[in-house]
């Protein structure tokens, strides 16, 4: 007879297989990528080049790699701060209960 999962082996498993399942869309996002500047590399190689973007022009628009880095870091810092608000309402919630609790049994012992 097999058991039941708890809620947190169930989350568990979907948080796992939703991380497979976006590896798996990346993974063949890069391929398709990969694929389609092959081609289009072999297709375009008598097209002439095109010509280089003034500096201006690329400073305005920034390092792409820096860019997505300083957006993940700024995710990554949201992600942190949520996550410890959530275990400061736990926290609130447990002295709260507690709190309660008490005030109800030194409410029982002095009836």
């Amino acid at each position: 007879m097999s058991t039941i999962p708890t809620p947190q082996e169930t989350a568990a498993k979907l948080q796992a297989d939703s991380l497979e399942a976006i590896k798996s869309y990346q993974a063949a996002t890069v391929k398709t990528v990969e694929a389609w500047t092959e081609a289009f590399t072999k297709l375009s190689a008598n097209v002439p080049a095109l010509p280089e973007l003034p500096a201006e022009l690329k400073a305005a628009f920034g390092d792409p790699g820096a860019i997505v880095d300083s957006s993940f870091a700024f995710a990554s810092q949201v992600l942190d701060l949520n996550k410890k608000f959530a275990h400061e309402l736990i926290d609130a919630q447990k002295a709260s209960a507690t709190a309660a609790a008490s005030k109800a049994t030194s409410g029982e012992a002095t009836s």
